[in-house]
């Protein structure tokens, strides 16, 4: 385009500014400023020598203005038709292209974009994946790059995570750690953590339980139970028939441990009662000369003991001829 905006005229200043300047230097080096001392006699004398020559340097910068304000008023006429006529129809003719060519390419985008969704959709219903989002993939999409690509971006992006949910349905805890896969995609490390909480969980109701059972222990204690070994009972030492199970002091519900301590406390009274009232009925009550029938007796509750016996061999014939003969059920480990 042939260029139809030139300077016609340069500017034209008219100065003496080296004869001036070599004034100024003159007049400030007569001044000696840098062999003057400020005292209380001098610094009203430096104040106004100081305010003098910024009132010279003044008038020298107003008229640098002037000059310079002169100048400009030409070109601030021109720089402002030169906006209205010029580039603010540039401008508005750029904008509206630049808002056609988006819509446009918008388009091709959304389509792309809905073409890929429809595509990400059929692979994750042939992988039986029904919680993934397109989002997830990451994919931004991009004129310059082709359906195609992405397409395969989308296979081995969906392929990874069934490959994972295969592998997280070999674990113990696979309900657990496909939750918290869902939400990270990350197969080592939901595995990893879940795996963790529950060996933390198992070593909390470890030491739950160990704390419970000590503390109904303490009580068992306290009504004067101990522990037999053999049959691994908590027993009454004033009435063996007074017991109860060590796995029941360790396994049953608080309800249900509730219930049966009162069942063994009330035994217990019971019993103090009977051995500290029995003397009395005997003096206050003869034996009668009749046989009376005697109640049937109470059937004993059957237990299981382990343990190994070491001895000769004459010594363990002893043992076993023993638990033959007394009718005493048993097998060798």
């Amino acid at each position: 385009m042939e260029n139809q905006i030139e300077l016609v005229q340069l500017p034209i200043i008219q100065h003496k500014l080296q004869l001036i300047g070599a004034e100024v230097s003159k007049r400030i080096d007569d001044l000696n400023i840098d062999n003057q001392l400020a005292t209380d006699d001098t610094v009203k004398t430096l104040k106004e020598m100081r305010a003098e020559l910024n009132k010279e340097a003044t008038a020298f910068e107003n008229q640098r203005k002037d000059v310079k304000n002169a100048i400009m008023l030409p070109y601030n006429d021109f720089e402002a038709i030169y906006k209205t006529e010029i580039i603010d129809k540039y401008k508005a003719a750029d904008d509206l292209l630049k808002s056609k060519i988006s819509e446009f390419e918008l388009k091709i985008k959304t389509d792309k974009r809905n073409n890929l969704i429809d595509y990400f959709n059929e692979v994750c219903e042939f992988n039986e994946i029904d919680f993934l989002t397109f989002d997830k993939t990451g994919i931004e999409i991009g004129l310059s790059t082709s359906e195609k690509k992405y397409k395969e971006q989308i296979l081995e992006f969906v392929t990874k995570v069934a490959e994972d949910i295969t592998l997280i349905q070999t674990e113990q805890y696979a309900a657990e750690i496909l939750i918290e896969y869902k939400n990270t995609l990350k197969a080592s490390a939901a595995i990893a953590n879940i795996r963790n909480r529950k060996e933390q969980e198992k070593i909390e109701r470890e030491r739950l339980l160990l704390e419970r059972t000590r503390k109904r222990i303490a009580l068992l204690q306290s009504l004067t139970f101990v522990y037999n070994e053999i049959t691994k009972t908590y027993r009454f030492v004033g009435n063996d028939e007074i017991y109860i199970n060590y796995s029941d002091v360790e396994t049953l519900e608080n309800g249900d441990w509730t219930k049966k301590y009162v069942e063994l406390e009330n035994a217990v009274k019971e019993q103090q009662k009977q051995t500290i009232s029995a003397p009395k009925i005997e003096k206050l009550v003869s034996k009668p000369e009749t046989t009376t029938p005697q109640p049937e007796a109470k059937k004993e509750e059957i237990f299981t003991a382990t343990f190994e016996v070491s001895g000769t061999y004459s010594e363990l014939t002893t043992l076993k001829n023993f638990l033959i003969e007394n009718n005493y059920n048993y097998k060798n480990l």
